[in-house]
């Protein structure tokens, strides 16, 4: 701490000060992004610091980098300002600050990362679909995109949550003919943490009423027994990408209303192998997709054989688990394919700009292997846009067919494709595969770490739903990030949060859970009371800071 902001603290103590500060986002050649770890306890965050007094915000980056890293920067662009409530922090020390951000896009000009202030303990880049958890609340789009045509300015747009504005939205977005034709919309619903907005249900005449735990998440769900797509406008800041993911659960409902049955097995997803030979030619294969589509027409044919060359080879390896890759492309695939057209129509950015922001999907080879699901949706959403270039009207037969996206586009390379005989594993590559081994412990471990009253379930549990999107695995264990609903002795509970579930050989059947509590577990007349998700019968006991809940089988009883 400076003597400035030392001389501040003497006179208020803890109390709440401004802070004026910089920020800066540094990409190494691989386009991920250097954050710093200070080993205290805090989360991690940006290289970043407070602007002394007498000094310029682009001077005081260039300082802070230097003190923080040992790289000395050039500041390119002012990336984003923010400030106000959600930028408040307070120290393990208790000091309290709001913060007024600048945040620059710098280049590095030479030195190596070696921190010269003493104050960090781990300095590391991530790519920005697997970057951990801040301690400030950055918007996500600041790291997804890395060229910026404007400066982010933080502001809450209240449009977004004004009836008016989800009313102008459902008048727009029943008509996606324009996108795939006959489209047919399903009921719909906008959705924060007290409202729902309802749209087109046939049955369900109440517009507006009360949230309740059916909604969850942006997916399709059947509400009184008709497809329903749902979004919930707390997850978006902006007008099209609200807009874009309800028209990409619109069109889920609308292969609910066709019959699609194309759907992939999730388990194989969970339980998908992570070999170095899948990898390398895997990583290989979406970069010929991607220029494919990117690329000259002249070399599209090429690109197109050493595509389908490349998944023909992994398919010999890895057997059933290519089906779970090419179901998904194709239910996943055209409704990403809508939400960039939809995306295209309400933005202001170019459409060449807005395929580059939907490209990571598909292009880093990181995250490929560790978002598995997610990298599928990429080259479905390709596939889909490459097919618009091969076959115009592929889409007026879709659900006619049983075909495959990978099928579809197979018939336009012919016979000559690349012959693959043995695989080279690249360094790159071994590199992935432990990165992706230690990235999901990682995640076990930081959960293991976090602060509250931890609780383990043991006894027969079935999970009842999933989020197939948010589950991290490592050997027997399923991390479930966002929520998991469980069954047991025949009821279920909704936890919402982060789950912990150690399965057994089915994938479904749970022997243990571990969950974290804000509140200590209250224990009452032989129940234990869980907040929020319900009551539970069993043996309860503590083991040094660890609770237990050996639960009781109903079965036996009897």
């Amino acid at each position: 701490m400076s003597d400035y902001y030392q001389k501040l603290r003497e006179k208020v103590g803890n109390e709440l000060i401004f802070m004026p500060s910089v920020a800066a986002i540094i990409r190494n050649e691989a386009g991920e992004i250097l954050f710093q770890n200070k080993g205290n306890g805090e989360k991690w965050s940006l290289p970043a610091g407070a602007i002394e007094p007498g000094e310029a915000p682009a001077e005081a980056v260039v300082r802070e980098v230097w003190e923080e890293t040992g790289l000395h920067v050039v500041p390119k662009k002012l990336l984003g300002v923010f400030g106000g409530k959600d930028f408040r922090y307070q120290y393990p020390n208790g000091h309290k600050v709001e913060y007024n951000v600048f945040l620059f896009e710098c280049d590095v000009k030479d030195g190596e990362l070696n921190p010269i202030d003493g104050e960090t303990a781990e300095l590391r880049y991530f790519n920005a679909e697997q970057m951990p958890e801040l301690a400030l609340p950055y918007p996500k789009s600041i790291f997804l995109l890395k060229n910026h045509e404007e400066t982010y300015f933080q502001w809450k747009d209240d449009s977004l949550k004004k009836k008016d504005t989800y009313d102008k939205l459902a008048e727009d977005i029943t008509n996606l003919s324009q996108h795939w034709p006959a489209f047919e919309a399903v009921a719909f619903a906008f959705y924060d943490q007290e409202k729902v907005y309802l749209y087109r249900h046939p049955t369900f005449t109440e517009q507006v009423f009360p949230w309740n735990e059916q909604f969850l998440g942006d997916t399709i769900i059947l509400f009184e027994d008709y497809p329903t797509a749902i979004a919930c406008v707390e997850h978006y800041d902006t007008i099209e990408g609200l807009y874009s993911i309800l028209a990409h659960e619109l069109f889920h409902g609308f292969q609910y209303v066709k019959g699609e049955k194309r759907f992939p097995d999730e388990m194989l997803g969970v339980s998908y192998l992570l070999i170095e030979e899948n990898v390398e030619l895997r990583n290989q294969e979406r970069f010929h997709l991607y220029q494919a589509l990117v690329g000259t027409e002249e070399d599209r044919i090429k690109h197109l054989q050493n595509f389908v060359g490349l998944r023909e080879k992994r398919k010999s390896l890895i057997g059933e688990y290519i089906q779970y890759e090419t179901k998904l492309e194709t239910v996943e695939g055209p409704a990403y394919y809508i939400e960039l057209k939809t995306y295209a129509e309400k933005s202001s950015l170019p459409y060449e700009k807005v395929l580059e922001k939907y490209s990571g999907y598909l292009l880093n080879k990181e995250d490929a292997s560790i978002h598995l699901r997610k990298s599928c949706c990429g080259s479905g959403l390709f596939l889909s846009l490459l097919l618009d270039e091969l076959s115009p009207e592929w889409k007026e037969s879709f659900f006619e067919s049983n075909h495959t996206l990978y099928d579809l586009l197979k018939k336009h390379v012919g016979h000559e494709i690349l012959q693959i005989e043995e695989v080279s594993i690249s360094d790159e590559t071994k590199t992935i595969v432990e990165m992706v081994k230690n990235s999901k412990e990682a995640k076990f471990k930081e959960f293991e770490a976090k602060k509250g009253y931890h609780l383990v379930l043991e006894g027969d549990m079935k999970s009842a739903l999933i989020d197939p999107m948010n589950i991290v695995k490592s050997e027997n264990k399923l991390l479930h990030k966002n929520f998991l609903k469980v069954k047991v002795n025949d009821k279920e509970y909704l936890f919402q949060q982060p789950v912990v579930a150690y399965t057994n050989e089915n994938s479904r059947g749970i022997s243990k859970l571990h969950v974290i509590l804000d509140e200590k577990p209250v224990v009452k007349d032989g129940f234990l009371l869980l907040k929020d998700v319900g009551e539970f019968e069993g043996s309860f006991y503590q083991e040094d800071t660890v609770f237990h809940l050996k639960l009781d089988d109903v079965t036996k009883k009897f």
